[in-house]
């Protein structure tokens, strides 16, 4: 299979990431525009971020949990939700099942 020039190599984790950010924002119960008011972070770019379409930088990262009220980290920790859509390569970290 030969990729289109314009084709992205994007690495799984963006969907985690998005996951994790609508897992909280729901548990909040927030909408995206407020959140999106609350974390300064644009309504367009939220949505891009929920549906894992763009990878997150971290000062972004910590706007979005701050509207949330949480930690950082709290948005890059599996739980049992979310952690089919961790990649492959960032499964391996998961502990272990007892």
């Amino acid at each position: 299979m030969v990729k289109s020039k314009s084709a992205k190599n994007v690495h799984p984790c963006p969907t985690f990431v998005g996951l994790q950010v609508k897992y909280w924002r729901n548990k909040s119960g927030l909408t995206q525009s407020e959140l999106s008011l609350r974390s300064t972070v644009k309504l367009r770019h939220l949505q891009e971020i929920e549906g894992g379409r763009v990878d997150i930088k971290i000062r972004t990262l910590g706007a979005i949990a701050m509207g949330l009220g949480i930690f950082p980290h709290k948005l890059l920790e599996p739980n049992i939700n979310n952690s089919q859509a961790l990649c492959t390569q960032c499964r391996h970290m998961l502990p272990k099942a007892r």
